[in-house]
């Protein structure tokens, strides 16, 4: 596929199979992600995929119980990736870790598989004592996760919204 055909092919995906990524398209999509541009060449990401069911649901529950949802703001996708970044070391850490997220959504895409960036929950809960020990038990203590997004086989079709038009204006 190519670039601009997966950037207009991509959607965000709402709903997954239970079925496992592999291992090493995982790898790809990560790769991906470190790929990414970032402010003056810092590259001060730091990236953890989560599939361990019993410690996503951990996560999980702290996302619902905050966010005060009944089910589960990741989807029930099979792997969680998270971005994390060095606050001190990076130039520019928001769109560094903007820009590896799109890396890999795209990836995601190239591959057949469902993605989609979510923020806040992942944000808020490494603040917490279980997130920061979380980052502990990862060597991430100094890291700061500012992004996040969810990679699975899709249970559906993505919902496809029209997009805006009009919107550019050329001088």
């Amino acid at each position: 596929m190519r670039v601009i055909e997966c950037i207009e092919k991509r959607r965000s995906t709402r709903a997954y199979s239970e079925r496992a990524v592999e291992k090493e398209k995982l790898e790809q999509i990560v790769r991906c992600g470190v790929l990414a541009p970032t402010g003056r060449n810092k590259q001060a990401l730091r990236f953890v995929v989560l599939q361990d069911e019993q410690e996503k649901q951990v996560f999980l529950n702290y996302c619902m119980h905050v966010l005060k949802l009944e089910k589960s703001p990741y989807y029930g996708a099979d792997a969680i990736i998270f971005v994390f970044a060095d606050m001190e070391q990076a130039a520019t850490p928001l769109q560094d870790a903007a820009a590896a997220v799109e890396n890999m959504l795209l990836a995601a895409t190239e591959l057949e598989l469902g993605s989609c960036w979510i923020h806040t929950a992942s944000v808020q809960y490494f603040k917490t004592l279980q997130g920061k020990e979380h980052k502990r038990m990862w060597g991430l203590e100094r890291y700061e996760c500012l992004e996040s997004c969810v990679i699975g086989y899709a249970a559906q079709d993505a919902l496809q919204k029209e997009k805006q038009e009009n919107i550019v204006r050329f001088i």
